[in-house]
């Protein structure tokens, strides 16, 4: 009869169950990168110009200050991550 000490030395001879034993810290180190990368993305989708995070926060739109008689506004926002200002031109709608 084979003992439980007779069966783990069979299983370490198999190649592919060392990667089977390897699998919940596997899973665990993937996890906590799925975890990181959702959470830099969950952002409003703009990116900072300045620390390229997408946490931009748009405050107001107004008219372009040099086209702004042709239609054409500005954005302004704010990033929730460095807090730095930034503007955008908004294009024209066709």
């Amino acid at each position: 009869m084979l003992s439980l000490k007779d069966v783990n030395e069979l299983l370490d001879k198999i190649p592919k169950w060392k990667r089977i034993q390897e699998s919940p810290d596997r899973l665990d180190e993937l996890e906590k990168r799925i975890k990181a990368i959702e959470d830099r993305i969950s952002g409003t989708g703009e990116v900072c110009p300045y620390c390229k995070e997408p946490a931009l926060e748009l405050l107001e739109i107004k008219p372009d200050p040099e086209y702004g008689d042709m239609g054409v506004k500005r954005a302004y926002y704010k990033c929730g991550k460095c807090e730095k200002l930034s503007d955008r031109q908004k294009p024209l709608k066709s």
